[in-house]
């Protein structure tokens, strides 16, 4: 089993910032690989395309290792990533288009891939190669790192919610489920008023 952590950011500000990206690979529970840099500053520059070229670089170190027949498991903590590279999402055009074509290219070459989201408390390793490359970009330029501060992305049960186990975020077209406090999947809004979570199909199949 091979797991994949991907992160990028887009620092001090989103678009337009210091572009830097980092992954961490595990083999049967080993860290076997690591990588991390900067793409760019200024224009064209965005967390987007940060994240995409993680997952790029992740890609092809294991293509280099020969790992295309492998069951692989790229996780990230992008929603954007995880919900177009699983095809949930359009994609409609951006600067960070040409990244996610070459990320689409390469993981066809795979024969099992799957995208999973987490939060970013659970890919710690691979924010903090994106942020090691962002530090050390800004000593090479002599300047002081900073990060612009964002609202923490919160999950809250809603009340109000018709889907079946009543714990979802919404966000978009999509309603994700955060049943006691673990993801279980994204449902687009359109089926929730009959779809259920992974979760709750699981416990149906056991009870029946």
């Amino acid at each position: 089993m091979i797991v994949v952590y991907i992160d990028g950011l887009c620092e001090p500000v989103n678009p337009g910032g210091v572009a830097c990206w980092g992954f961490c690979i595990y083999k049967d529970g080993e860290k076997v690989f690591s990588g991390k840099g900067v793409i760019g500053e200024g224009f064209g520059m965005s967390n987007n395309l940060a994240e995409y070229t993680a997952l790029v670089e992740a890609l092809k170190e294991l293509i280099n290792c020969g790992w295309q027949n492998k069951e692989i498991t790229v996780k990230s903590d992008s929603q954007l990533l995880v919900n177009q590279m699983n095809g949930w999402w359009g994609v409609h055009g951006g600067l960070y288009y040409p990244a996610y074509a070459e990320a689409v290219k390469l993981a066809q070459k795979f024969s099992k891939i799957f995208f999973v989201w987490v939060p970013r408390e659970k890919n710690e390793e691979a924010d903090a190669l994106s942020r090691e490359a962002y530090e050390e970009y800004c000593k090479t330029k002599g300047i002081k790192p900073k990060y612009h501060t964002g609202k923490p992305r919160r999950f809250m049960p809603k009340k109000e919610t018709c889907m079946t186990c009543k714990w979802v975020r919404f966000s978009g077209p999509h309603i994700g489920c955060w049943k006691n406090g673990v993801y279980h999947g994204w449902l687009p809004k359109r089926f929730a008023l009959y779809n259920k979570c992974r979760d709750y199909q699981r416990k149906e199949a056991s009870e029946g």
